[in-house]
């Protein structure tokens, strides 16, 4: 954990400092271009094996949770860059915001679009792999697959 914490914490440092160092160099819409690269590589280092993991513990996602929080936090250097904030952005906040939910927070926030960025498969994925087997478990399965 220490090592993945040391990491991402690296990684939002160093797109912080190429942010600031291509600032000086690239005009506004190539400096916004190539930052969501980098940024939308981040977000998919933690994106793709989360979205394929098969089991979270409570501790686990609130440790998932947490860094990706952090990384989040870099989303500040898209601040007047245009067209800058990388397509899977919102995806990956959400995310970062769901391995904090319980069941009734998911079953909620899916009729409202809240999840709109994740496909039913995904959805259903991260729900078996957070959650244990129960009958609210399985209904809240049935209604992602209904959308």
């Amino acid at each position: 954990r220490a090592a993945a914490e040391a990491a991402a914490r690296a990684a939002a440092r160093s797109v912080r400092q190429l942010a600031q160092s291509w600032q000086a160099v690239l005009p506004a819409a190539a400096l916004g271009r190539a930052l969501g690269r980098v940024a939308a590589a981040l977000a998919d280092h933690y994106l793709i094996p989360t979205l394929a993991a098969t089991e979270f513990s409570a501790e686990e996602t609130h440790f998932l949770h947490q860094l990706f929080t952090q990384v989040i936090q870099v989303e500040d250097i898209f601040t007047g860059v245009p067209s800058g904030m990388p397509t899977n952005w919102p995806k990956f906040k959400a995310l970062a915001a769901l391995m904090e939910w319980g069941l009734d927070d998911f079953a909620a926030r899916l009729p409202q679009g809240h999840l709109r960025d994740f496909s039913a498969e995904e959805l259903g994925g991260l729900v078996r792999a957070i959650f244990s087997e129960s009958p609210r478990r399985t209904a809240l399965l049935s209604a992602i697959h209904k959308i």
